[in-house]
Parts: C-alpha cells; structure tokens; sequence
C-alpha cells in the first residue's frame, strides 16, 4: 500500500478509494516507509483540497509515525539554510469587483444584487460616499430584513480578510441585529462584522476568516439580519483580499498542526528506539519543525492532563473512569451505577490511535442521537464542531479528542433513568456506547 501511495497510482482514483487506502495504512504494523509515503501525498492539490482525505491522512500518519516525521524533517528547510533573496511585496489585490460602486447599472451597482428575506426597503446607488464618490443606500420606513450581496469564487484553504465603511442615519431595530458586512452561508457558519445601531459617520468594519472547503463566496450588505430594521444605512469601498493559505491547509478541528500531533502520538505509542531516532533526526537539523517536534515528543504526556485532579473531583462528585480501546471502537466500560441526583465527574481518556470524543444523553436517546451525528458527516462545520448534534437531549459532552488527550465531562442526572454515552463521531455510535444507570 505504501508504494502505491508513493508512486502516485492513486492519483487518478475517486477520493473515497484513496481514503480508503489511508484506513488501510492505520491498521497495518508501523513502516517507515508507509510514512514517507502519506507525507508526499501533501503535494498532490487533490489531496489537500479533499474534504476528508487530510483527515484520513493525519490519522494514518499517527499510525506510521517515524517515516511521516523523518520525510517532514527532510523537506523542513535547515534554521541556518540560506535564504532566498526577498521579492518586492506587492499590495494585496481587491478580489471584489465594483466594490466602490462607481459602475452603475439602473438602480444597483453593477455585479451586484439585492436579496430580501422579510419585509420592504428601497435599495439604489446615491452619492455622498465616504470621499465623495458613489455608495450604496438602503432605506425602510416599515421595517425589512435585506441586503445587496456580491458572489465571487474563491479558493479553498485559504485566509481572506473583509472590509468596508459603514454609515447610518436613525437605524432602529425591530428584532433585527444592525447594518453590518456578512457571509452568506460559509461553510454553514455565517460571520459577521461588527454589527451599526442607530446614527454613525462612515466607520470600518472587517471580517477575517479561512474559507475552508468553500469555493464560493456571498458577500451581503446587511440591513437587519435575522429581524427588521428600520432607517438608513450606506455602505461604500468594500475589499476582499487574500491573505495567503490557512495554518495547516485545511481547516479540521485538532489537525491544524499534523507534525505536532504525531509526534504526540509517537511519544504515547511508540516504543522508546523510534522515539530516539526521530529526536536524533531532529537534533541534526535545527529549524522550527525540529523544534516542535522535540516538543510535543517531550510534553505529550502533560498536554493529556486533566485540569482538576481526582482526589479534588472526589470531594464533590460521583467518579467515573472510562477509556477509549485501541483499535476496535469501544469503550473499555460499559455501564456504570451511579446514585441519581448527585454531580457525576467522568475522566475520559482516548489512548486510540483515531480521534474520539464522550457525550451523555438523556434516557431513551441513543438512537436518535446517533441519527443526527450521522447526519452530522455532510455538514461542511461537522468536524469543527466534533459531531455533537446541537439538541438538547446533549446533557454533557468533551470535544473529540486526539490520541493520549483526557477530558473530564461533568453532569448531573436529575433523575432516576438510563444515560446513554456515546461517541458521536459519524458511525462510532453503533459499536462505542454504555450507559450510566442512575437509581
């Protein structure tokens, strides 16, 4: 598997047969050359601009540790390397057409257009911008919920930042939040800028933000948003530029930094000889990889600290222990007894080589629960959120955890009945489950 890996076979395969093949490699004995294999993959844009396959990796590389992190150590450019002479920095480019509103076409600027949720408002281009140019007004004396938004394509994995000028005249609410600059639907969020009320001079807002697996954008001039507003609200000079690629490429909760969290898992796993040479490897060249794989080598046992001990935790709760078991998705424990009506504290350790995470639901809730995780997979902020489906039967929960962290999930159950517990991350549900009996 490795060599197909390397020798680029894959890549013109769909990417579920090359996350398959990633699944494969975690279940396989650790290989230092299944590990320079999953490394060069990050070369191939496929790869990187997959939803799942940099998850996929990142957990194959945990498994092939050595080889992953010798490649990364190889490709790192030395502390003392040469460095490449400096080229001229050429000022950020506005990737937002007409975003100062002089090209008019009718009514509206032209590339732009408007969308009402709710409610009535006139919407037009005027004069009086913010150096005395064009500007866009948009005005209700009934109350509305609008905007006038610009779409535009943008690239994956990248940091972008939004800005623009914001005036208003008597702005008043009517459930609504303000006149602001909004992202419509990025990928399932939807930030906003700081958020005019009432009467303001022309004032700059901005919105800084990683667009993740998104491809595209809609830029909204809010007026409202999520209620009505009345009055009038102008908005002029508004730029998107990009900043350069995010932190780690893609935007995956708990593997914004890959290196670092397989040399955790090296340092948790892996027997002392490999621990050894990756250091040696480390302390041969000097640079700021090397430096924070020595790191997470030597500080993965802490970075697992819980922030209470037990014998505090036992003073004022119930204490339950539970683990995570390698390899073959359980939990080491399968019911506990617990006395209802009592603070229960559970110290959940994952010493899996796969990200799992701990929630407790209300009585006669698992499968249900474990419907909306799965559900949960086509969300574009699933992993982000870890999973966990945003209803109330969620009484307590711990993020998903990487390999050798620990949480402590605190609750009460405050009356007689059966908790289930379970691991929400899509499909782990069905076989790691148990259940806290409280009586």
């Amino acid at each position: 598997m490795a060599a197909v890996l390397a020798n680029g076979s894959l890549a013109d395969k769909e990417p579920l047969v090359r996350l398959t093949a990633l699944i494969e490699l975690c279940s396989l004995p650790a290989s230092v050359p299944a590990g320079e294999a999953i490394y060069a993959m990050k070369s191939d844009k496929a790869n990187t601009e997959d939803r799942w396959i940099p998850y996929g990796r990142a957990l194959a590389a945990t498994r092939h540790a050595e080889g992953y992190l010798a490649a990364a150590l190889k490709d790192e450019p030395a502390a003392d390397a040469p460095k490449e002479e400096a080229k001229p920095v050429e000022a950020p480019k506005n990737i937002i057409n007409n975003g100062n509103f002089e090209s008019v076409d009718g009514a509206l600027p032209v590339g732009w257009q408007v969308r009402t949720y709710s409610g009535r408002a006139s919407h037009q281009v005027v004069d009086g911008g913010r150096n005395g140019g064009k500007c866009i007004l948009i005005e209700s004396e009934a109350g509305s919920d609008t905007s006038v938004h610009f779409d535009l394509d943008i690239d994956q994995n990248c940091d972008y930042l939004l800005t623009g000028w914001i005036r208003t005249e008597d702005f008043k609410l009517k459930g609504g939040q303000g006149a602001m600059l909004e992202l419509h639907q990025l990928n399932g969020k939807q930030p906003m800028s700081r958020k005019l009320r009432g009467t303001n001079d022309w004032t700059q807002v901005e919105v800084k933000f990683s667009s993740g697996r998104q491809r595209e954008l809609s830029i909204n001039c809010l007026y409202g948003g999520w209620g009505h507003a009345t009055g009038k609200a102008w908005w002029d000079d508004i730029s998107l530029v990009k900043l350069g690629p995010s932190k780690g490429g893609a935007v995956m909760a708990g593997l914004e930094d890959v290196n670092s969290l397989v040399a955790m898992n090296l340092a948790a796993f892996t027997p002392g000889d490999a621990q050894k040479r990756v250091a040696a490897l480390a302390d041969a060249k000097p640079s700021n990889l090397s430096r924070a794989i020595k790191a997470a080598l030597s500080g993965a046992k802490a970075a697992g600290s819980t922030e209470e001990s037990e014998e505090e935790l036992a003073k004022t709760h119930q204490i339950l222990k539970v683990k995570s078991t390698i390899g073959t998705l359980q939990y080491d424990i399968k019911e506990f007894s617990v006395k209802a009506g009592q603070p229960v504290a559970i110290i959940y350790e994952n010493p899996d080589q796969l990200q799992h995470n701990l929630i407790v639901t209300t009585p006669g809730s698992y499968d249900r629960i474990g419907a909306e995780a799965d559900k949960m997979m086509a969300a574009p902020d699933g992993l982000a959120r870890s999973y966990i489906p945003d209803v109330p039967d969620v009484l307590a929960k711990s993020k998903l955890l990487d390999p050798a962290q620990k949480a402590i999930i605190k609750f009460t159950p405050e009356k007689p009945g059966d908790y289930p517990y379970l691991c929400t991350f899509p499909g782990h549900w069905r076989l790691m489950h148990g259940v806290i009996k409280a009586r």
